[in-house]
């Protein structure tokens, strides 16, 4: 197993040794692995706090040399983790966001220094832009999301409904039947 990140840059910017092919690793033992790893809340507060910090889902499976289909499954099939996991998807997503002003600010001093292209910090914003709208678009996305529930076959029979009732006509009064008194 690899050595746990110390920093979350470790994770990031993917400092980790490679995956390890495990011809010798049984799928079995594997199996095994992940449930011991799944069983212990040490391991979902790790994981849950390195999403928080912004750290994709893919990177954290490859650090802890565990396959992102189970990870993702057992997230997506226990409702309070899964809670929990957007949760930290949206903590992630502030965290990225916030630290888009130390990439101007760094971007700043190189450009006093002279010693600075902008087009990788414009890379590098696009890149934390695309990220925090995955992981919240209900905050970072251009596009809002709008759920409009329309029932056409309701409207219809309200229609109906309103047409089949009885109008009340309210009879003309002559102004010469008041005159007879």
């Amino acid at each position: 197993m690899p050595k746990k990140p110390t920093k979350k840059t470790d994770l990031i910017t993917a400092e980790w040794p490679e995956k390890q092919t495990t011809s010798s690793v049984t799928r079995q033992q594997r199996k095994i692995r992940c449930r011991k790893l799944f069983a212990e809340e040490e391991f979902w507060e790790e994981t849950l706090d390195l999403v928080a910090d912004g750290v994709p889902l893919k990177h954290i499976c490859n650090g802890y040399d565990i396959p992102f289909k189970a990870l993702y499954k057992r997230i997506s099939e226990d409702k309070p983790l899964s809670e929990k996991y957007q949760l930290a998807r949206k903590a992630g997503a502030e965290s990225l966001a916030g630290s888009t002003h130390e990439v101007l600010v760094r971007l700043q001093t190189a450009m006093r220094d002279e010693d600075c292209n902008p087009n990788v910090a414009r890379v590098y914003l696009d890149y934390i832009k695309w990220r925090t709208a995955t992981l919240d678009p209900d905050n970072y996305s251009e596009k809002k999301q709008l759920q409009h529930q329309h029932s056409v076959a309701k409207d219809y029979v309200d229609q109906l409904r309103a047409l089949s009732k009885p109008k009340v006509v309210n009879p003309v009064v002559d102004a010469d039947d008041d005159d007879e008194v």
